[in-house]
């Protein structure tokens, strides 16, 4: 489960990517005569389905969507909050003063 919930970490982002792309290289054995598919590792199906799920916002119907950007931004800004309080340096995408939502979301769609 934790490696699942740690597949959502952006600075992995391309690391999976390579995963997947080697993981559709290796079925491109599999054809119609019958060879058999590569094994697949459940593992990395199961960290896969989470970071589509976590990713996919932005394919959604724009009311859902912009709900859900709503939350994460809200999140985003809060720990920022939380952070400036403790006196600790503020993450940039966390800081309310000097990020907007739009540029977020923007900077987001535009690195997926």
């Amino acid at each position: 489960v934790t490696d699942c919930i740690l597949a959502t970490d952006m600075t992995k982002h391309a690391i999976y990517l390579g995963h997947l792309n080697e993981a559709i290289a290796g079925r491109g054995a599999a054809t119609k005569e019958g060879l058999p598919a590569p094994e697949v590792d459940t593992q990395l199906e199961m960290e896969f389905m989470i970071k589509c799920a976590d990713i996919s916002n932005v394919l959604k119907p724009f009311d859902v969507a912009r709900r859900w950007a709503l939350r994460v931004t809200d999140e985003f800004f809060l720990q920022g909050d939380v952070e400036r309080e403790f006196e600790m340096e503020v993450t940039p995408m966390c800081d309310r003063a000097t990020q907007s939502r739009v540029a977020l979301q923007t900077g987001f769609i535009k690195m997926v």
